[in-house]
């Protein structure tokens, strides 16, 4: 406050504020140019990563002259949403690459609002494309739970005799006349425990 108060006129105390807390410093410029450069979607959402980049966008907004005439104004916005568009692209994870290059390839370079959208919707897809086959794989045997049915004739418990006589033979003790199931050593050996 005592560097303003020593000058004598409103207009040179705003000048001296102007030139020594001014936004257009070259090093804080390339600062923000560095962490668009860098910046990648990593772990984030499209709207996350729309959302980071954006906002250092604004921030660099700050550094642009000013512009008087309607013409140069109308140049460097189309410009300036080029390079948004392109630093954007190059950000994305490697999921989105069909998308990407779908965008590349126009006759016209897309909106950052177009991109975005077409974007969103790749993420609902492969979003749902992830949960449908996770809950796939969750079920994937359908029934293994359940014990299936065979008919005594194709039982492996069914040995066949001489005679043509079907014997039933357990599994686990090997004696006849039950299967596993119904295997009296296993039942006791249930109890105990």
């Amino acid at each position: 406050m005592g560097q303003i108060a020593k000058h004598n006129f409103a207009h040179e105390a705003w000048e001296f504020l102007k030139k020594t807390h001014t936004m257009k410093d070259v090093a804080y410029m390339c600062n923000f140019q560095m962490k668009i450069a860098s910046l990648q979607q990593g772990d984030k959402s499209i709207k996350e990563y729309v959302g980071e980049m954006e906002q250092l966008w604004d921030k660099l907004a700050l550094f642009e002259p000013e512009w008087y005439d309607p013409r140069d104004i109308g140049v460097r916005e189309k410009q300036i949403q080029r390079e948004k568009f392109y630093k954007f692209i190059l950000g994305l994870r490697s999921e989105y690459d069909g998308v990407k290059t779908s965008l590349l390839h126009r006759h016209k370079v897309p909106s950052m609002n177009e991109a975005i959208a077409e974007l969103q919707m790749e993420e609902n897809r492969l979003n749902f494309s992830k949960d449908k086959s996770e809950s796939v794989l969750a079920t994937s045997r359908p029934g293994a739970h359940m014990r299936t049915y065979r008919p005594p004739h194709l039982n492996r418990n069914y040995e066949h005799n001489n005679n043509g006589n079907k014997k039933i033979i357990c599994f686990h003790c090997q004696e006849e006349g039950h299967t596993k199931l119904r295997c009296l050593k296993l039942r006791r050996f249930d109890k105990k425990t």
